[in-house]
This record gives C-alpha cells, structure tokens and sequence, in this order.
C-alpha cells in the first residue's frame, strides 16, 4: 500500500522549485471535506487553469494549488490527505485529485501551460484541434504507456515531475528528461489510447469490483480489451464492458470459442447484446472456456 513517505519521496525537489497540487473541481465532492477548494482557498494560494471549454466558468476549471514555495516545506497534513483521497478514487476515470507537480515556473505559468498543451490535433489532420483533459491520471496513464520520452518532454513542459495514483494505486512521475519544444500533434498511439479513455475506464471500474487486485499495468491491460473488441466490431459500451470484463477474469483468448465468437459476432451485427448471448452460454461450456489452454 502507497504511504505518505512514498509520496514525501517521490515529491523530492530542487531548492528553486515550487510544489503544486491540481484539483478538478469537475468531480463535486462535499463542501465541508477540508480537501474542498473553498476550505483550502483561506490557507493556500489557488490559481485557476484555464481550460477553453471552460472559458466563462473558471470554476469549473483545474485549480491549481501551491503547496510549497522553492526552499519551503509542504504543508505535512494537506499531502497525506490529498494522498489518501487519490486512493479512494481508484477505478474512475475522471479524479478530484489529478497529481502533484513540481516546476520552477510560478502558478500562473503552469497554470496556463497546463491549459494550452490539452489543446492538441491529430497528426493527419493538420488544422484540427482538440480539447483533450489530459491532466487527468487515468489520460497521464494511457500516455505514459504509449508515446516515446521525446514527446512526453514536450508536454510536461515547465514541469520537472508529474506525480499520481494510477489505476491500482501505485504512485508514478512522469519526469521530465530534457527541455523539448512542444508539438501539439498527438502521435498516433496516443491518439488511439485517447479516443478508448472513458471506456478503458468504464472497464477499470467494473473489474475493480470484481474484488480482483488490480496489477500493476492494468490501465493497459483494459486498453487492449477495449481495442480487441472495437476491432471485432463491438462498438457500444455495454458490449466493450462485457467483453472485456469476461477476457480479464475468465480467459484472455475466450472469444477462440466458437460459442463465444458466435455471441460477439451477433452483438457486433446488432441483433443481441452481448451480455444476451452470453447468458445463453451454458454453465459447462464457461466451465470449458475456463480451462482452456491459455
């Protein structure tokens, strides 16, 4: 389990380096919670990202909080709690708490390049830009474990280190390893992992409640179920849930059955819902599929 020391480590800065926490107030969470914006806004200096969809409603925008100025310790309390709700927030795609950044650039610099590299286009589509939130973990997740350093330099930007919770709980910093001018045209495996986020999880989510410890590259692994079944023409959630739920707990080939692949293929012809097809399945036969040879 991620303790407070571990978060103490991974926050290690340089003297002339400020230390922020990013919050999305997008997610509500109960007024009187100490870690809500409006109780933390009296102690600590909050400045607002300002993301373009959310241009007249700055509150609904990131708030980006200092929590520690170069050559100051963070406040002790308020990096054990924001620790503590990241880690009751596994399993869903959009978090109240996004990450801890540190950069030698003040708030309102980080702030707006927060801001400006969620705004990016596609690499074949030379005018056409997008809003992506890519400041959320679960986003920071799927880049991570799809695009080279080189890019990745290029969109942390003036931040050093981007500390947060991934999908099973474990802290990871996507750490700048040199200054690189940032191109907005996201490469083509980003791109990709992008359109499946709010699926990847959807999934997430569902398998966490299967009581299942989650491993530590899970938010790939539901990626690669999400794809699998886009590529079989599962194109509606409900689908993509069922069958990718079924390959992570069941068996990760179970659509070589032919009772299996016959259900996937009446979903993806829009006749029966997978969850349908599948409660047609007798019992011995998932018995079979479970014992498989993997």
């Amino acid at each position: 389990m991620v303790t407070y020391q571990d978060l103490l480590q991974q926050c290690k800065r340089e003297p002339h380096e400020f230390l922020y926490l990013l919050l999305n107030p997008l997610v509500a969470i109960d007024p009187e919670e100490k870690l809500h914006i409006e109780q933390l806004r009296s102690k600590f200096s909050i400045t607002v990202v300002p993301r373009a969809d959310f241009a007249h409603t700055p509150e609904q925008c990131p708030q980006l909080l200092t929590l520690a100025l170069p050559v100051q310790d963070a406040d002790v309390d308020l990096l054990d709690k924001a620790l503590d709700w990241a880690l009751g927030e596994l399993g869903y795609d959009r978090r109240y708490v996004c990450g801890w950044l540190i950069s030698d650039e003040g708030p309102m610099d980080v702030a707006q390049m927060i801001a400006d590299h969620c705004i990016v286009r596609d690499s074949d589509k030379a005018l056409q830009r997008n809003l992506l939130p890519l400041f959320e973990p679960l986003r920071i997740e799927l880049m991570q474990g799809a695009s080279d350093a080189g890019w990745l330099d290029g969109w942390l930007g003036c931040v050093s280190s981007w500390i947060y919770v991934t999908a099973n709980g474990e802290l990871a910093s996507l750490r700048r390893k040199a200054a690189k001018p940032w191109d907005n045209a996201l490469p083509e495996s980003i791109s990709r992992a992008q359109f499946h986020a709010r699926a990847v999880g959807s999934l997430l989510l569902a398998w966490q409640r299967t009581q299942a410890m989650l491993p530590s590259n899970a938010a790939r692994l539901a990626l690669e179920q999400i794809r699998t079944a886009h590529l079989l023409g599962l194109f509606g959630l409900e689908d993509q849930l069922v069958f990718g739920l079924n390959r992570l707990t069941i068996h990760p080939k179970y659509e070589r059955h032919p009772a299996v692949l016959s259900a996937i293929q009446q979903a993806a012809l829009g006749k029966t819902p997978l969850a349908v097809g599948f409660e047609k399945i007798d019992d011995l036969v998932w018995d079979e599929i479970a014992d498989m040879s993997r």
